[in-house]
């Protein structure tokens, strides 16, 4: 079963598509599949080694990514699950869980302001739990491609299905090495609240300030892989002499599909086209003239797209980057009126003065999903030139005169 979950995660295509970007996604899942191991070898065996590793091991997931916090309360919850095997080791993680305070300490600081106040002040749209859980389930079932009709990716439900169902006795060979002295329930709920604790608890800081992107916990795909597995070893030891050919169909169905899509990914283009976007603006616009990026991550791949890609990639960034502004971000609770009067403003105030000027946009919903912006663009501004690439769009606007519509 292990190695059949190794091979389901090594193709799916939603951890192939994070695994070929230089992003943090792919270590974040590999550093908190290690404090898994760590956390549960230190509750089966103890010693200090493991619960050094495994404050290690948290502390750099967090400085990896913020949201990898959120193992901290999913294994409290294990803690309870396994007990009174954790009972016995209980000293070993408390002084595990008090040493995680230090290296948290910097984020408290930085973060006081988002966690304090009552005002919506992250980037984000709030996700309801149901659509949170759709998407969940078409990522890493499909990948990044549009989804497929859903009769598809019925086998892949089915496994799923009866690993978590009917798993429950299968799990009693199983795991041996770490949880030994568990029974198979409790190992179980290990690793059912791996895959759902995550999503409830990403859920739960959303309801104060909106934090939710499915890749902020791709790191629970491992337990998914885990129960489709289950679901065939389930269907092996219950299901006769069909058992065989039936596993052998879903499994190969499974793993032929993921490579199918994860080939598409790799040859359709399906990314953002961020390099020619920013090269079209580069090779027509003066430095001296204002750029708008919308959303304002846009600035650094517009540093890194227009360098030499030499040694000293960004020393020159500023010259190359010049006269910017970040576009305005609307998502917050204003009405429409109220919002669009404030975009209003905010834009008369960014175009004082100037003739012209150029947009770049991408990702617009994240940071004006009503797109008051463009509101203020198409009434106060001549549109010039335009240009469309795969998930990106720049503009080139001429101011249009005051009171002129």
């Amino acid at each position: 079963m292990p190695l059949m979950a190794a091979l389901l995660l090594a193709v799916n295509p939603y951890q192939l598509w994070y695994g070929q970007e230089g992003k943090m996604y792919t270590l974040m899942t590999a550093l908190i599949l290690l404090a898994h191991w760590c956390w549960l070898t230190g509750i089966s065996r103890g010693g200090w080694r493991v619960w050094l590793l495994y404050l290690v091991t948290v502390s750099l997931a967090l400085y990896v990514h913020l949201l990898s916090i959120i193992i901290i309360p999913l294994h409290l919850i294990w803690f309870l699950i396994a007990w009174p095997q954790s009972r016995r080791q209980w000293r070993g993680y408390g002084f595990a869980l008090a040493g995680l305070t230090l290296p948290y300490l910097p984020f408290v600081w930085w973060q006081w302001a988002m966690l304090t106040s009552a005002d919506k002040l992250t980037g984000f749209s709030f996700t309801p739990l149901p659509e949170m859980l759709y998407g969940l389930l078409m990522s890493h079932s499909y990948g990044l491609l549009p989804p497929p009709p859903i009769f598809r990716l019925l086998p892949i439900f089915f496994l799923g299905a009866v690993g978590l169902l009917l798993g429950v006795g299968t799990l009693a060979d199983s795991l041996k090495l770490t949880t030994a002295d568990l029974s198979p329930w409790r190992r179980y709920l290990l690793l059912v609240s791996w895959l759902f604790v995550p999503i409830a608890t990403i859920y739960a800081l959303s309801l104060r300030q909106p934090v939710y992107t499915d890749r902020y916990i791709i790191w629970i795909a491992p337990a998914a892989m885990i129960l489709l597995a289950l679901g065939a070893q389930t269907l092996y030891q219950n299901a006769g002499r069909l058992a065989l050919p039936l596993i052998a169909i879903l499994l190969l169905y499974t793993v032929g599909l993921w490579a199918q899509m994860g080939w598409r990914q790799k040859t359709e283009t399906i990314k953002y086209d961020l390099r020619s976007a920013i090269t079209y603006v580069a090779e027509r616009r003066s430095p001296d003239t204002l750029l708008i990026l919308q959303i304002p991550h846009l600035e650094f791949s517009y540093r890194y797209y227009t360098s030499d890609f030499l040694p000293g990639l960004f020393a020159r960034s500023d010259e190359q980057l010049g006269w910017w502004a970040s576009g305005l971000w609307t998502n917050g609770g204003l009405a429409d009126a109220q919002a669009q009067a404030v975009a209003d403003q905010e834009m008369g105030t960014m175009t004082t003065g100037i003739g012209e000027f150029w947009v770049l946009s991408s990702e617009v919903e994240m940071w004006d999903s009503r797109h008051l912006m463009d509101n203020w663009l198409n009434e106060h501004a001549q549109l010039v030139e335009s240009a469309e690439f795969h998930g990106v769009h720049a503009r080139h606007y001429q101011l249009l005169p005051e009171g002129q519509p």
